[in-house]
């Protein structure tokens, strides 16, 4: 039996990937599990967002990074910004590129788990689960 992610109150999840197409259908997986998509397309992007959500008090309860990105910062540089602003961020790397190094060692640079692309519903939501529950 497959136990999944369960979202308190819409849990916000910062989504960061350069690809329209990735941050559309992976919003709409997290409507369908029950939580609520914050997306953004760079890494400045996400750590401005990620700062504001923690200074207002409503944190993000996990953050979907795409590792490569055309548009600036890449994806461990970003994930360096947030765990300086919150060491504890729940973090989720994710890549088409199955080797790329911090997806296959995914722990030594601050990620909690790794989220190959293409994934499906069933595959977010198990990373889901695993990194909030971990907390």
């Amino acid at each position: 039996m497959t136990s999944y992610a369960v979202p308190s109150e819409r849990s916000p999840i910062l989504v960061v990937d350069d690809e329209f197409t990735v941050l559309e259908v992976t919003s709409e997986m997290l409507f369908q599990l029950g939580f609520k998509p914050n997306c953004c397309s760079n890494g400045r992007e996400a750590i401005d967002r990620y700062r504001a959500a923690q200074e207002s008090g409503t944190p993000f309860a996990a953050v979907i990074m795409d590792l490569e990105s055309a548009r600036g910062m890449e994806g461990k540089e970003t994930a360096q910004g947030i765990l300086t602003i919150d060491p504890d961020a729940r973090l989720i790397a994710s890549s088409g590129n199955h080797r790329h190094p911090a997806l296959t060692g995914f722990a030594a640079h601050g990620f909690r788990d790794a989220l190959p692309k293409p994934y499906t519903v069933f595959d977010l939501s198990a990373s889901l689960k695993k990194v909030i529950d971990e907390s």
